[in-house]
């Protein structure tokens, strides 16, 4: 079977439901960014897998991210609906974001409490989560403009809305368990 079908040649492709659009649509851009978050979400967790510090430790870490990877699978093809093909979508309930908050909450109760933004540098997977970040702030300001033109789905849009607050929680904690020193901002 080949993998490409040629009929995007012409820049345009066609939404979950059949609608063609221009594939410089904002719906696009919107779940095209959350797929490369998934990717950096994927590089992030075997980063994780791979560091001997990490071993026997993190292993709730792990499954939050693996969970991402597949939630965000499901938030894309959500936001790569035109809205008549729902009936193809896997469900997507508050679950996912109460997870995430969940996690965030775990996490924050046991790092210390910071007065001063962290530089995103010291360790590479410290920084790696600032990656994670950056571009889930990004796929966020992606889907809200799509959202103005498109009718974007409530639930998927707030787990978009936690996952940068998700990698900052992480990206903490990763510290703490690292015992990896963090960087404040002394402007």
């Amino acid at each position: 079977m080949k993998i490409y079908t040629k009929t995007g040649d012409g820049g345009q492709t066609s939404l979950i439901g059949g609608t063609r659009v221009s594939k410089g649509d904002l719906q696009l851009e919107a779940y095209g960014t959350l797929d490369e978050l998934q990717a950096h979400v994927a590089h992030l967790y075997d980063q994780i897998e791979s560091d001997k510090r990490c071993a026997g430790i993190l292993e709730q870490e792990r499954k939050e991210l693996l969970a991402i990877v597949t939630t965000l699978m499901s938030t894309e093809a959500h936001l790569a609906s035109d809205g008549s093909g729902k009936k193809m979508l896997p469900p997507f309930g508050a679950e996912h974001t109460e997870l995430i908050e969940r996690a965030i909450d775990r996490m924050l109760s046991v790092v210390p409490t910071l007065n001063s933004f962290t530089l995103p540098t010291g360790d590479t997977l410290f920084s790696y989560t600032h990656i994670c970040r950056t571009v889930a702030r990004r796929a966020e300001r992606c889907a809200v403009r799509a959202a103005s033109e498109h009718d974007m789905p409530t639930e998927p849009m707030r787990y978009i809305n936690r996952l940068s607050d998700y990698f900052y929680a992480l990206g903490r904690y990763l510290c703490h368990a690292l015992n990896i020193k963090e960087r404040v901002w002394v402007p």
